[in-house]
């Protein structure tokens, strides 16, 4: 009996000493949230405390297994909370690991268009994002707040897609949108690339533009080749062939030329009715017989033109640089092109308006031009921007009158 009680002392001193040790592990170890399997197995070991006796070692048998079994369900990971014995640390750490991100290479793939081309569509650009932008580049006329600026990229914006030189970069640490703006910087000149970011700014209107101009300076998000290039070679990307090219409305520089000998076919009453909204632009309502502008007055308003193209013709045929390349960007078909402008001066109600009238080759016609549209000079202003900075006198006056 004696030996019997001196193996059951030592006993107790050993499950002592072991629930010591496991009662240091749980309060170091337990996270401020503990998963249920912690926490039962707190719940067991406190009841064995409690009721010290010989079945101790059975409830800590029983206690152990359940928290082994629990790991070993969770696709070997053990629990934050569960009790994990000091040699088994390195494999912890091991499984934990293939929760982290793996590294992606960085790739760079043509933007996936979803069927809208329109910039508002896809890209936020900031009034003062835009303003800022004016002052980066070389001086020009963009208007009050820029406006012309924005339109201008707008439509840039949807060339560079009709073309697919709208490009995507994605990896770990980079994902963007790139386009050559065609826009240059001021002090030297060189052009510039647009750079934008995914747009995270929380919005519930259902047409949140997914891209943006990047808060900060304008130079983070409008760079040169050069810099384009030394930003992108930090993520293994060499972009040097690769970047989007530079939209170019005409295949020939003879087409910018215009060729004096050719007639100008135009249907006056179909062009005039189709543009009556520019003609009450510049004329206002003395263009109209009513006030609610329902009855265009067509046979003054026809020799008043007609009479105008003749004389730009004649002053045309002296001075070829009288016409003005102009892009034409139609939406509808995906596609751009380029046509030339010509001044009018029509004499209407003893004023003088000024207008731009917008011809192109003929398709059915060798050597002819057809008369495409009549236009404000304003408008003619900003289509001629699409293809460079504007240096035509008569187009650099914004006036619609002499």
């Amino acid at each position: 009996m004696a030996g019997t009680f001196v193996e059951v002392e030592v006993m107790d001193k050993v499950l002592d000493s072991v629930l010591e040790d496991i009662d240091e592990i749980l309060t170091e170890n337990i996270p401020s949230n503990p998963s249920k399997y912690a926490l039962n197995a707190m719940i067991s070991l406190n009841h064995c405390l409690n009721n010290h006796s010989y079945s101790l070692l059975e409830d800590i048998n029983q206690v152990i297994p359940v928290l082994s079994a629990s790991s070993s369900d969770q696709s070997g990971i053990s629990p934050a909370s569960s009790v994990t014995p000091s040699p088994q640390a390195p494999q912890k750490e091991t499984v934990t690991s293939c929760f982290q991100p793996q590294p992606q290479p960085t790739t760079v793939y043509k933007w996936p268009k979803n069927g809208k081309v329109e910039m508002k569509d896809h890209v936020f650009i900031s009034k003062d994002a835009t303003y800022r932008l004016s002052q980066y580049l070389l001086m020009e006329k963009w208007g009050r707040d820029a406006v012309l600026l924005y339109k201008y990229i707008d439509y840039i914006f949807r060339c560079q897609s009709f073309g697919n030189q709208i490009i995507e970069a994605r990896g770990n640490d980079v994902h963007c949108l790139i386009f050559h703006t065609g826009l240059q910087r001021r002090g030297d000149g060189e052009y510039l690339w647009c750079v934008l970011q995914p747009n995270s700014i929380s919005k519930t209107h259902k047409n949140k533009q997914k891209w943006r101009v990047q808060f900060g300076n304008v130079e983070d998000s409008f760079l040169t080749k050069k810099s384009l290039c030394q930003t992108f070679k930090a993520f293994g990307l060499d972009l040097f062939v690769g970047l989007p090219q530079r939209t170019v409305f005409f295949r020939s520089v003879s087409e910018t030329h215009y060729e004096s000998t050719w007639p100008i076919k135009v249907s006056w009453e179909e062009r005039l009715l189709t543009n009556q909204d520019r003609i009450y632009k510049v004329i206002g309502r003395s263009a109209f017989f009513d006030n609610a502008r329902k009855h265009l007055k067509l046979s003054e308003l026809c020799c008043a033109f007609r009479s105008a193209l003749g004389r730009t013709r004649m002053i045309a045929a002296q001075t070829p640089a009288l016409a003005v390349p102009q892009g034409f960007v139609d939406t509808k078909r995906c596609s751009y092109r380029m046509e030339l402008l010509l001044p009018l001066v029509v004499l209407f109600n003893r004023v003088h308006y000024r207008f731009a009238l917008a011809i192109g080759p003929s398709a059915d016609r060798a050597k002819t031009y057809d008369c495409k549209s009549v236009l404000t000079v304003a408008m003619g202003y900003a289509n001629a921007r699409l293809i460079g900075p504007v240096k035509s006198p008569w187009l650099n006056d914004l006036s619609n009158t002499y």
